[in-house]
Parts: structure tokens; sequence; C-alpha cells
């Protein structure tokens, strides 16, 4: 076994700055990117049969017009790399590397030369470079210390490189969260197997101090002894998720529903929300130091400072639920309407004015300053008028008074606060302070389907149930492999 601590992941950049490329050769299919006129997928041919293997007539197109870097990225298992990164594999004496030189055709400048499709050796504990991961379609490649520092000598670019022990703790944090995902699913739906004593932090992002993360996020508390153990080196263990836990019968009639940030090409218009004293470089911190997400999940809309709107981060189509950076759900008047029509309960919310800068020019909104989303004859008459939040709308009022702003349509803040199993509407993962995602049951969801609500995304539960279980065996098959290291 070799020291695992001495041996790094690197992958090629995906930033835009740089240039991007794509494999190419004669007749080449758009719709079918990776298929060879003969029928065959050039990432087996490759795998299987190294570079020889391939067609003669090859070539490499430019993306974009990014910088030339060391290492290009090509969107799927393209290993293009420079002359420079070819020649410390060389140096080196990596065993079992292929590679093939290849033309960069640019359609309004002269070709470039010097960059060469690479086929690295297969898995093998110990090898001074290999592929990884060993079993997918990755350009990324395994190295050891010496390659990465003769990398790191050389200055090359376009390479993100993270060490073994890195990229291990992120996929045991993902494999938490999908483990508690799973957890969420194989319940009875709204039931959780345990709760969190701590909300968590944003997904993904390490606890702050004197907060608890491992085992706990999305709301939901993952015990350690709940998994199947095997030891790993370093002390370090590879806990199976448990993708063959049978999915409880209720998620069958749910739907996860969430805002679209596209509408076709086109940006819809997003949000986030401000307040007075905001601190752009924590967005999510109040000037009383608690984060807002919580604030809004835990105590409610009351709780919430009394200056609050939304600031618009881009401008495009207004839509009936808004995308928004950070935390927060915003939806239209007409969404509202809906929701409170159908008496759906559980729900607070806040009408909140709309701003941007002075010199920008919003998209697709009025030229005669009215809402678009004008109410039906069956508007209701207990949404809030005057801006203040409601649990239960009383009599006499109207969304029909509710004031224009600067040509947008009226936007509320809605916060979702049902739990019970057979509540039609709810927070999708459940006590998620920075959820951006709802939980619906099948009769909901027809109505909202039926009403025509704008750019709202659903996918099925038993959808998601399913795409949480293949990347379970994903994760664990990656943290097997650079156990095994």
């Amino acid at each position: 076994m070799t020291n695992w601590k001495n041996r790094f992941v690197m992958r090629p950049s995906t930033s835009s700055a740089n240039l991007w490329v794509t494999l190419s050769w004669p007749g080449k299919e758009p719709e079918k990117p990776s298929i060879l006129p003969d029928g065959r997928d050039w990432e087996e041919v490759l795998s299987d049969g190294g570079v020889a293997a391939l067609p003669d007539d090859l070539w490499l197109e430019p993306w974009n017009s990014g910088r030339r870097v060391d290492w290009l990225w090509g969107g799927l298992s393209e290993c293009i790399v420079s002359r420079r990164f070819l020649q410390i594999l060389v140096e080196h004496g990596v065993p079992g590397v292929e590679y093939r030189p290849l033309t960069i055709r640019r359609k309004r400048s002269a070709d470039v030369e010097g960059y060469y499709l690479l086929c690295l050796p297969a898995p093998g504990v110990g090898n001074v470079v290999r592929r990884y991961p060993s079993d997918g379609r990755t350009p990324g490649m395994l190295v050891d210390g010496a390659v990465a520092e003769a990398i790191l000598a050389a200055q090359l670019t376009g390479i993100s490189m993270t060490s073994v022990e890195e990229e291990y703790g992120e996929l045991e944090q993902r494999r938490r969260e999908v483990e508690c995902r799973l957890q969420i699913f194989g319940s009875a739906a709204g039931a959780l197997p345990s709760e969190a004593g701590v909300l968590p932090s944003e997904a993904g992002a390490p606890a702050r101090e004197g907060e608890t993360s491992a085992g706990h996020t999305d709301g939901v508390a993952c015990e350690a002894n709940e998994v199947n153990e095997a030891e790993a080196p370093t002390g370090w263990t590879v806990r199976s998720v448990d993708g063959n836990r049978r999915l409880a019968s209720d998620w069958d009639s749910r739907y996860i529903l969430h805002a679209n940030d596209l509408i076709g090409d086109a940006n819809a218009m997003s949000v986030e929300l401000s307040w007075t004293g905001k601190d752009p470089m924590r967005p999510n911190q109040l000037p009383d130091g608690q984060d807002i997400g919580e604030v809004l999940v835990v105590r409610g809309i009351d709780a919430l400072p009394e200056a609050l709107w939304l600031d618009v981060v881009s401008y495009g189509e207004q839509t009936d639920w808004l995308w928004t950076i950070g935390c927060g759900l915003v939806v239209s008047r007409r969404f509202l309407d809906l929701l409170i029509l159908e008496a759906v309960p559980g729900i607070e919310y806040r009408r909140l004015s709309v701003r941007w800068s002075s010199g920008a020019t919003p998209q697709n909104v009025p030229s005669d300053g009215t809402p678009r989303n004008a109410p039906s004859d069956a508007t209701p008459q207990n949404a809030p008028s005057d801006g203040t939040p409601r649990n239960v709308p009383s009599d006499g009022e109207s969304l029909d008074s509710a004031e224009i702003t600067d040509n947008i349509e009226d936007y509320f803040l809605l916060r979702v606060h049902a739990t019970a199993p057979d509540a039609p509407l709810r927070l999708f993962p459940r006590n998620d302070p920075h959820a951006y995602r709802l939980d619906v049951d099948a009769m909901l969801f027809e109505k909202i389907k039926n009403a025509g609500l704008r750019e709202i995304s659903a996918t099925a539960a038993r959808e998601i149930w399913d795409e949480l279980r293949s990347e379970a065996a994903w994760l664990d098959n990656r943290m097997r492999e650079i156990a095994a290291e």
C-alpha cells in the first residue's frame, strides 16, 4: 500500500476563461457527440483499445475563445494536455501512457498544434499516474507526490489539484448528505428517523465554530452506527450508503418542486433578500449575528427585520417562483392566491418590494406599471395589504389593495412550516434553513400544474430517490477506490 497522504487527484479546470475543446471527426452528429460514424462510442473505444483503436481522422474544435492552458477541458472524457504536460509524464517514466497529437482547428484563425490526447494506464495500486475514477468516463488522474511537485514547479496551467485526503473528505461529506436524504425517503412522508438537535449550516459547507455538522445535514441527524463500516487507511472509515433501503410508499404520490433560473436559453429574474446593514461578505447573517434562514425556519416571518426587501441579482422574465440567491422562497401573488384558495395549512407570507439599481434596465416589465399576475375573479379576500405576515388571513383584506412597486408585480416571501405526513405542502428537505424546494402531494401538484404557473420544475419523488441510490453507489465505489491506495 502506498502512502496515500502523498497522493493527489488532478482534473482540468472548468473555468470558462480557459479554452474548451471537443473531439471531432467527419460527419459528427451534434446530437450524438460521442458516437463515431460506425456507431461505436469513442469513449468506450479509447478505454478498451487505446488511442490506436480510434479513427485516423480526428481533430479538436474550440468551444469558446478562452486562453490556451496546459490541460484543456473537453466536456466528456477527453484528456487533452500540452507538450509540457506530456513531457513531465515521460520524464517520470510513467508506464502505460498512450498519446496522440491532435490539431485544434479554428475557423477564423490559424490551427493550433502542440496538444495531445492521452490514454492513461489501467488502475493499479501504487501507479505513479493512473485514471481516476477508475471506472468513470473522466479526464481526471491520480498522481504521486513527485509528479505533483514537478507539475507545480513547471507552473502548468489549467489544472485543479486536490490531495487524496481532501478528496476523501469531500466524498465522505457528500455521502452523509445522500444517506440522510435516503433516510428521509425511506420513512413515511414527513416522518424523519431522528431529529437534529442543531440546525445545520449550509449543505456541504464547514460548520461554524461551536456548531455540530458531522452527521447532520438537511435537518436530519444521521448516526454513524446506522451504517456498515470497513476500516480504511490512516483512521478513515468507509461507511456504505444503504442504497437498498426501500422507498416508503407514501412518497409515490408526492412531487418535489423548485424554481427555474433559466427560461430556454435566457435568464429568469433572480433575487436575494436584503436588509439595512447587510454585509456582502456574510450574505445570510443579520446585523445581530443570526442566520436569516434559521430565524425564518425556527421563529417565523415575524422575527425577521421590518426593513426587508428583494434585490434583483439578474434581470429577466418575472416568473411565479423567483430563483433566490441564498435563502427564502419568493413567490408571485398568483402562486400565493392558489395556496390560499386551496386552504393550504402551515404557511406564512410577507409582501416584499423589489429593488434594482437606478441605471439598470429590467427586461420583460410591463410598460403601464400594472402587475402581470392580476388576480382572477376568485381573488381571495384574505391576503396582506400592509406587508405584515399572516398565519391565518383575516376577513376583509384583499390582495387588490397591494401596492405596485416600480413595474414589478407583487412578490411574497413564503415560509412553509407544515410537517405532518398528510400535509399537502412541506419544505424539502424539512427544517433546512437553506432549502429551495417544496414537497407537494398529488392533488396540490395537479392544481399548480393546471393553474399555468410559470417556470416551475417538478420531479416525482421516486425519480429523486432513484437518482440518490445511483449516487450512493457511485460514492461508495470512489471511497473504496481511494481506501485501496
